[in-house]
């Protein structure tokens, strides 16, 4: 395991700070980037003038979560229920019991020079669709009593990066 190395994944809630740690085990890595842009006809001219409108940054990965033993087991099966719980934004109590979304669920994701703040070493800012989780059928189970916690699940996500600092 490269946990402890300074190779951990470490996502965070930005709303609430909660931040999460997983051990290394990348199965997939994807960084995209997808420029815009527009064309406008001229009178006179045989090809268009390109016009830049944007740069996108997205992100997908995949990655791994083994358990050595039930307790193990029971600990990441609550750091995937939290890890779901991100997906939430942080909401505001009102007047009548209506609620107002205080802060929306934005996550910073970090794993070593792959998925950093270039400007600042830490996690990129970004918004996640959801989660795929997936436990390895075949690895099996650890069992407590008529509880199943799997010795091994596939976590996967796709991040869409929102820019703090000038790039270029």
């Amino acid at each position: 395991s490269l946990m402890g190395k300074g190779l951990d994944l470490e996502i965070t809630h930005v709303p609430t700070g909660k931040t999460l740690v997983f051990a290394a085990f990348i199965t997939s890595f994807d960084d995209k980037y997808t420029a815009s842009w527009g064309t406008t006809e001229a009178y006179g001219r045989m090809d268009t003038m390109p016009v830049y409108q944007s740069t996108r940054r997205s992100l997908s990965l995949g990655w791994e979560v083994p358990s050595f033993s039930t307790e193990e087991a029971k600990h990441n099966f609550k750091k995937l229920g939290l890890l779901e719980k991100f997906l939430y934004p942080e909401f505001e109590a009102g007047g009548l019991g209506a609620t107002t979304i205080k802060s929306p669920p934005l996550l910073r994701v970090k794993f070593a020079n792959l998925i950093m703040n270039a400007d600042n070493g830490g996690g990129l800012l970004g918004y996640v669709g959801g989660f795929n989780t997936a436990p390895d059928l075949e690895a099996g189970f650890h069992v407590e009593g008529a509880m199943m916690y799997p010795k091994v699940f596939a976590l996967s996500m796709d991040l869409t990066v929102l820019h703090e600092h000038d790039l270029g």
